[in-house]
């Protein structure tokens, strides 16, 4: 028979390097998430974003943060977009709702 001790601490180390593992995976994981974009401008598709310019003089006067989806509809050949629905923040944490994004009137 084994001793039971020596299977508690075994159980324990498998355990334990198990939960280390998912540890480091996850943190990996959010470090490439984090350092894609550091600049937070977004990734626009080449070649047909890059006409797109910003005209001379042209400023921010308003930035929301916001947490929502696209929503989309299968016809059984194709998506179809029915609406955005999104609510927007004040600041990245989330905080202070200051709008709502949706289709709207039609």
């Amino acid at each position: 028979m084994k001793n039971p001790l020596a299977l508690k601490k075994a159980n324990w180390a498998l355990a334990a390097a198990r939960l280390l593992g998912l540890v480091t995976a996850g943190l990996l994981t959010l470090a490439a998430v984090v350092s894609v974009r550091a600049d937070n401008s977004p990734n626009l598709p080449s070649p047909l974003c890059d006409s797109l310019k910003v005209p001379t003089g042209i400023r921010v006067v308003f930035h929301a943060y916001a947490t929502g989806v696209q929503i989309y509809q299968w016809n059984g050949s194709a998506w179809n977009f029915i609406a955005p629905v999104a609510n927007l923040f004040a600041d990245p944490g989330y905080h202070g709702q200051v709008g709502t994004h949706y289709r709207g009137p039609a």
